[in-house]
């Protein structure tokens, strides 16, 4: 039986030296048969430049795989031109051959657990990005992908093990602070959290370290899940 790992946004290499054998010492123990998740914001197809290369280099060189779910502030057109492939019970993307970004609405199998993923958030930046450049509509879920995840979880009859998101649904979004917005993919997950389901949920974004019941937001932290 594998472990499992799951923490908040990386940025590319803003935030990933939580993932240094410094700051994550139990990382030096895993092997390719364990998994760490970033919940979002992984940036690890921002652009072809050698600085994203670099990152993408130094995370493949770590003992495990790296398993992402997309955020707003990825780069849609590099992930979509990479080709989908089926891994781990659902369809991925594959980044190297130890990272793979998860795509939204499947529920994957890791270590003998199953995972629901739903990637996206709204940028509240948008206004100052240049679309195709730093900002992509494709950041939000759109009908289709929404509809998909409903009828995945429909035939998994609405029972998993765990849930990965970068967005909260609506409900935990006001416990993190009472003024931030909802917004069409937070009430949608707000639709799936009243139906599915589940013993954990974690999710990024929002750039702090919070539990809420059995929803933990997360940024800095690493959270061993299995």
């Amino acid at each position: 039986m594998g472990q499992i790992f799951v923490t908040g946004d990386t940025h590319l290499g803003i935030d990933i030296s939580k993932l240094n054998s410094k700051n994550f010492p139990q990382g030096c123990h895993l092997t390719k048969d364990d998994y760490v998740i970033i919940c979002g914001d992984c940036g690890l197809t921002w652009d072809k430049s050698r600085e994203t290369q670099y990152w993408v280099n130094w995370l493949s060189n770590k003992p495990w795989t790296t398993l992402c779910i997309d955020g707003n502030h990825e780069n849609f057109d590099e992930l979509y031109s990479i080709p989908c492939e089926k891994k781990f019970g659902g369809n991925v993307r594959r980044v190297s051959d130890s990272i793979f970004y998860l795509n939204r609405g499947e529920v994957f199998e890791l270590c003998g657990k199953t995972f629901f993923v739903m990637g996206g958030a709204d940028s509240i930046d948008k206004a100052w990005r240049t679309p195709g450049k730093s900002w992509w509509k494709e950041e939000m879920p759109n009908f289709e992908e929404m509809e998909h995840a409903m009828d995945t979880l429909e035939k998994k009859r609405w029972t998993v093990d765990f849930v990965l998101t970068h967005s909260a649904p609506s409900n935990i979004l006001y416990q993190i602070n009472p003024m931030f917005k909802r917004d069409n993919l937070t009430d949608f997950l707000y639709e799936v959290y009243k139906k599915l389901h589940y013993k954990e949920w974690y999710f990024g974004h929002y750039h702090v370290d919070k539990t809420f019941d059995k929803h933990r937001c997360l940024y800095q932290d690493i959270v061993e899940v299995i």
